[in-house]
């Protein structure tokens, strides 16, 4: 069950459901950064450009600066970030920074 069905999550946990975390097991792929990143905008409640940079030259990274802290990240811990409410990113983020909910990944969706 996808992690922002909070609501539907307790009832089944009321129910005596029992309830394991795990992550999400489809596959994101960027295609390009800047587009997902200015599509996301909306959900992120921080303009992204504030605090993530993207580095085109040698291979692509992201740059997140929070509070004269600066982070790397690569395409797949960029995903985490923005993606996985439990990544290890998001110490990095701003404090208004929102994870955004996929709906269940299982098998091959292009967003």
């Amino acid at each position: 069950m996808p992690w922002q069905e909070q609501a539907l999550l307790k009832l089944l946990q009321q129910a005596g459901a029992a309830v394991q975390s795990g992550p999400n097991s489809g596959t994101v792929w960027i295609a390009d950064a800047h587009s997902l990143l200015t599509q996301c905008s909306p959900l992120l409640k921080v303009d992204w450009k504030s605090f993530i940079r993207i580095d085109e030259a040698g291979g692509r990274s992201y740059t997140v600066t929070n509070k004269g802290q600066e982070l790397v990240l690569d395409d797949s811990s960029l995903l985490s970030l923005l993606f996985d409410p439990e990544s290890p990113h998001l110490a990095g983020a701003p404090k208004d920074f929102c994870t955004i909910p996929l709906p269940y990944l299982s098998g091959l969706h292009y967003i």
